[in-house]
C-alpha cells in the first residue's frame, strides 16, 4: 500500500513514515502543503496522513482542493488541534477520519489500515447515444458537445393543477343509484332533468 505523509514536524514526520515502513508500506514525506497537494494530486496514493498546520497552505485548504479536484483517495487528519470545531471542519471538508497528537502508533497504524481497505468510490455511469451523453452523476445532459438546460417542475402541497383546455370540468362521479342526478352533476342533463 502507498501512504503521502504531509507532515511538517521532522520528528513526527519520520516517526509516522518508519512505522509505516516497517509494515511494508511504501511512503513519501513530504513537509509542506503547496507539495503535499501537488504529489496527492499526480500520484496513486491509498491513503494520505495530512497535518492541519503547514508551511505554504494550510491542511484544510489542500484537502478542499483535493476534493474539489475529484480526488477521492481517503484522507487521515493528523494534527494537534484537538478542538470539536477543528474536527468538525475537517470532517465537513472532506477528512475519512481524524487522530489527535500525541497518539498511539498502533491506533494510527490501524486507522490508515481501515482506510485502505476502503472500496475506491464508483464514479455513476454516463450514458452515450450517438452524439447524447447523459452524466448521472452530474445531472448533466450534452448533445454534440454542447449542454442541454434541464427543467424541473415541483408542485408544491396545494398547487392547483394547470387548467386543462376546455375550460373547468366537474368531476363529480355519477351516482349508481340516482343515475339521471349523476348525469346532471356531469353537465349531460338540464337543470330540471332529474324528475322521474
Amino acid at each position: 500500500m502507498k501512504v503521502l505523509v504531509v507532515e511538517d514536524d521532522q520528528t513526527v514526520g519520520r516517526f509516522v513514515s518508519r512505522g509505516l515502513e516497517e509494515q511494508r508500506y511504501h511512503v513519501d514525506l513530504v513537509a509542506e502543503g503547496n507539495e503535499g497537494l501537488e504529489r496527492a494530486s499526480s500520484s496513486s496514493y491509498d491513503v494520505i496522513v495530512l497535518d492541519l498546520r503547514l508551511p505554504g497552505m494550510s491542511g484544510v485548504e489542500v484537502l478542499r482542493t483535493l476534493r474539489d479536484r475529484g480526488v477521492t483517495t481517503p484522507v487521515l487528519v493528523l494534527t494537534a488541534q484537538d478542538a470539536v470545531e477543528s474536527k468538525v471542519q475537517a470532517l465537513r471538508t472532506g477528512a475519512d477520519d481524524y487522530v489527535t497528537k500525541p497518539f498511539a502508533f498502533e491506533e494510527l497504524l490501524a486507522r490508515v489500515e481501515a482506510l485502505g481497505r476502503r472500496p475506491r468510490e464508483i464514479a455513476p455511469p454516463v450514458l452515450t447515444v450517438a452524439d447524447l451523453t447523459i452524466d448521472t452523476g452530474k445531472h448533466e445532459v450534452r448533445r454534440g458537445g454542447s449542454e442541454i438546460e434541464l427543467r424541473h417542475q415541483h408542485r408544491r402541497r396545494g398547487d392547483q393543477p394547470p387548467p386543462q383546455e376546455g375550460g373547468p370540468r366537474l368531476q363529480a362521479q355519477a351516482d349508481p343509484h340516482h343515475p339521471r342526478r349523476g348525469l346532471r352533476a356531469q353537465g349531460r342533463l338540464g337543470p330540471h332533468a332529474d324528475h322521474p
